[in-house]
């Protein structure tokens, strides 16, 4: 779901879903990006996440930042500027979900099926 500016800029979305853990089973994620609402350029991010079955149980935490639109080969990516390290993630075709991308180009497509943050409703 998205929400926008009287220009008709989408200035608020939000996905929600897991995605892949080094050191856990999966992280569940909840991202929401914030857009200018006249340029519609983006305008941060947040996202809170959670650990699942860590070495020291479920651990929350929540990130900020800036991120970035970029087009590649006919597709959409945002980039998310998260430390230690860049989170990518594709735009599907019908712009509802947002697929995780590897940080090593050298991973094959078949690992980003099942890491997937599909819209939901921004929260207020």
């Amino acid at each position: 779901m998205r929400e926008s500016s009287q220009q008709g800029v989408v200035v608020t979305e939000r996905f929600i879903g897991e995605l892949p853990c080094e050191g856990c089973r999966l992280v569940r994620a909840d991202i929401t990006l914030k857009r200018d609402e006249e340029s519609g350029q983006p305008d941060g991010f947040f996202m809170h996440r959670t650990r699942v079955d860590a070495a020291e149980g479920n651990v929350s935490s929540t990130l900020w930042g800036g991120w970035r639109q970029e087009q590649r080969d006919d597709a959409t990516y945002y980039c998310l500027e998260a430390r230690p390290q860049e989170i990518t993630l594709q735009l599907s075709e019908e712009g509802e979900r947002l697929l995780w991308v590897p940080p090593d180009p050298g991973q094959s497509d078949e690992e980003l099926v099942g890491f997937a943050l599909r819209q939901a409703e921004p929260l207020l």
